[in-house]
């Protein structure tokens, strides 16, 4: 059955004073079904133990804003031994705060009772054949809940697909198809498929998970995590990218300008984050130009410009074809490494590329067509959460013998201030819960701000811009011409 199309007015090619058609979308037919209207993330917190109250005063159980804002602080930078301290002091008592002050275990209380997400679960694994020293502890959330929590949060409402789409791109003198979101690739439009024969008219929801082993302990206890993060790939791919705005269930980074240095070299660096990955990326060719063979040279250039279209944010049939030739042009000149004993380990000169990763870039095509993008699925966020959400967590808990269940309780407090401040924020402003629309608003903050991180758009309806602190907001000028925002 033919996709829905869509029309909106003619787009201008970057560059061009004609007016051409360089992009169109088209929308799988039949759209989705709509089942009613069902409560969002935050207007489920209207409905909470605590809702009569909460009407009367939307801090609850806090008496105001300000001591909100106190008890908020003193969560998120005090231990509790300091809050403790801090509310014993002389000056404190002067200030004559709430019930809630009255210490901090009470405070940590009312900070728990605030409305939050999925609730956690615990359950104790026992598994024949296996002894273990102590018992296996699982705490999680259920996976539908955790889905449903971030499919029902308004922040995401415009940064969300809720049908297929077939984008097609004006390349190389003719139309290709481009790939980018989950909803645009193959394995989509299959399972599109068959739901429309089944007569299922409901939303695709495609769930994405990262897990890894993390170390919390340096040098003694040797205490591990292994969490498991989830996200749904109907929120916009570069939404889900900024570990800020939490599209992840489970604080900003100013970004580093110019290229490290590496002034003791490379070679002695057991384990490599992403990021001097891609410092070595940035330099290595330039580097090592004139100091080998123009066949050495050649080889390592297609490795790394393979590195680089693999990460294009959207891929058609020629940029696809472009990292499939790149990648064979590394693996016809590769053997210039090995003739040179430039490839070694501890042991020495090794004499092979029987290197496993290498044989899952032969996969990275195929990939493309029935996932989408690469870069949408890349570990950077996920490895960022498991500092924020496993490393430093660890070092707030206070009692080693439940270490894991201390931690699970710092997640949910800190989830729990972060709703229930939007919340307030929005309640207090007189603001829709719904996350409507700014329209026919020109300023420059606003229009990035809703581009980049919705949840602060929501901010400059309760704030004049020039009340907004923080680090300078600039606008991408080149990322209109990677992916044009006009539709045919």
């Amino acid at each position: 059955m033919p996709p829905r199309v869509i029309k909106r007015r003619k787009p201008t090619v970057v560059g061009s004073t004609n007016m051409e058609i360089c992009r169109t979308r088209q929308y799988f037919m039949p759209p989705t079904w709509t089942y009613g209207r069902r409560a969002n993330t935050l207007e489920r917190m209207e409905y909470a133990e605590d809702a009569a109250e909460r009407a009367q005063n939307v801090y609850y159980p806090f008496k105001n804003k300000k001591e909100w804002d106190l008890g908020k602080f003193l969560m998120e930078n005090m231990t509790q031994t300091q809050i403790a301290t801090y509310l014993k002091l002389e000056r404190t008592r002067e200030m004559k705060l709430g019930p809630v002050f009255q210490s901090a275990n009470k405070l940590r209380d009312h900070i728990k009772s605030l409305p939050g997400g999925p609730k956690w679960n615990l359950e104790e694994l026992v598994l024949d054949g296996y002894p273990t020293k102590a018992p296996i502890r699982l705490l999680y959330r259920d996976g539908l809940e955790a889905i449903c929590h971030l499919f029902g949060n308004p922040v995401f409402a415009h940064h969300m697909h809720f049908d297929g789409i077939h984008d097609r791109v004006k390349q190389g003198g003719g139309w290709q198809k481009e790939y980018s979101e989950f909803c645009s690739a193959n394995n989509f439009e299959a399972l599109h498929k068959v739901y429309l024969k089944q007569g299922i008219g409901g939303t695709i929801v495609g769930v994405i998970l990262a897990s890894d082993k993390t170390h919390v302990t340096t040098g003694t206890g040797g205490l591990q995590m292994h969490p498991v993060f989830l996200t749904i790939s109907n929120i916009f791919s570069d939404m889900r990218q900024k570990a800020t705005l939490h599209a992840w269930l489970f604080r900003v980074l100013h970004k580093r300008v110019g290229y490290r240095h590496f002034a003791s070299g490379v070679t002695h660096v057991n384990q490599m984050t992403g990021q001097e990955h891609r410092d070595i990326q940035r330099t290595l060719v330039a580097v090592i130009a004139g100091k080998v063979s123009g066949s050495f040279l050649k080889t390592i250039h297609a490795i790394i410009n393979f590195i680089y279209i693999a990460q294009y944010p959207c891929h058609t049939e020629s940029t696809i074809s472009a990292m499939k030739d790149a990648l064979r042009k590394f693996h016809d000149n590769k053997h210039h490494i090995l003739e040179v004993g430039a490839r070694s380990g501890r042991k020495g000169v090794i004499e092979h590329f029987n290197i496993p990763k290498l044989e899952l870039l032969q996969h990275f095509q195929r990939a493309v067509k029935h996932l989408g993008s690469l870069l949408q699925y890349t570990a950077d966020v996920s490895e960022h959460l498991f500092i924020t959400h496993s490393k430093h967590v660890f070092k707030g808990i206070n009692h080693w013998a439940l270490w894991d269940e201390e931690c699970v309780h710092i997640l949910d407090r800190q989830e729990k201030m972060r709703l229930f401040n939007l919340y307030t924020l929005l309640r207090d402003s007189d603001l829709s819960l719904l996350n409507e629309a700014i329209v026919g608003e020109d300023s420059c903050i606003t229009n990035v701000l809703i581009n980049s991180h919705p949840e602060a758009a929501w901010f400059l309806r309760a704030f004049p811009e020039d009340q907004i602190r923080g680090p300078q907001l600039q606008r991408n000028l080149f990322a209109t011409s990677v992916k044009s925002e006009f539709w045919l």
